[in-house]
């Protein structure tokens, strides 16, 4: 069973944050985890945070839901699928839209207590044990930390 975690990882030097989101984009591609959302950040010596690097699954959720509806609207004819394309559409569209607010508020968060001249990244994303991550991040100066998103 997968679980929903925000993960963050806090570095102090930025050439180490820019190697382990390159680890997580390969665990990503390899599927041992599924990355939903990343961002990295660092906050410079005025207090200002900075984003790095993005890296989001635009519209996913949208394109879901279409995808689920033309499926479903196939059995009731040619309204139906209209219909049911739409409503998909429309479902999909809504969670996409929830998913960034709470995204950002999150990050907020992560932003105001991070330290300055620091790098952290902020991912979204699905994991069946936190050996994956962990692993691939052991060679980094770094402090991991998860908070679950869903269970």
């Amino acid at each position: 069973m997968k679980n929903e975690n925000f993960v963050i990882i806090t570095f102090q030097l930025q050439d180490e944050a820019i190697k382990a989101s390159h680890n997580l984009q390969d665990l990503a591609v390899r599927g041992d985890i599924e990355l939903k959302y990343s961002i990295m950040l660092r906050k410079n010596e005025e207090g200002k945070v900075e984003v790095l690097k993005k890296v989001t699954k635009d519209g996913v959720e949208s394109w879901t839901g279409m995808f689920i509806g033309m499926l479903v609207g196939l059995f009731f004819g040619p309204l139906g699928f209209l219909i049911s394309t739409l409503a998909g559409t429309a479902i999909g569209a809504g969670l996409d839209s929830s998913y960034e607010k709470f995204n950002d508020n999150f990050v907020n968060r992560v932003k105001e207590k991070l330290d300055e001249g620091n790098i952290a990244i902020i991912a979204n994303v699905n994991e069946s044990s936190n050996v994956f991550i962990n692993d691939s991040l052991k060679e980094f100066n770094c402090d991991i930390y998860r908070t679950i998103v869903s269970e």
